[in-house]
């Protein structure tokens, strides 16, 4: 469910649609109409943060990390050089989208 004060879907929530997702025979929009998501992206977010990294790394962080500079910087080598895309650069550092942002 959407923690209404972080703005923020539990980790047990996210947990269950992205099994739920695995399990039946179901699209990604389907799926997320049923779970009332505000937007299928949440769901296809999830489910490829899950396939990269396992179901652990949906785990809401309700803490601001403190990064190192050489972290940072390769970081934002990496999104640069790759052309990947935030959504897929964050997956790979375990870091936020917005984070990505930010740091470049």
């Amino acid at each position: 469910m959407l923690d209404i004060e972080t703005n923020k879907y539990s980790t047990n929530f996210k947990i269950m649609a992205v099994q739920r997702y695995f399990e039946k025979d179901i699209t990604i929009n389907n799926l997320a109409k049923e779970l009332k998501l505000l937007t299928p992206t949440f769901l296809k977010d999830w489910i490829h943060i899950a396939h990269q990294q396992g179901l652990r790394a949906l785990a809401v962080k309700r803490h601001r990390s403190n990064y190192s500079l050489t972290f940072k910087a390769k970081v934002v080598e990496y999104y640069q050089i790759h052309d990947l895309g935030v959504s897929k650069v964050d997956v790979i550092f375990n870091v936020s989208a917005s984070q990505v942002y930010y740091l470049e």
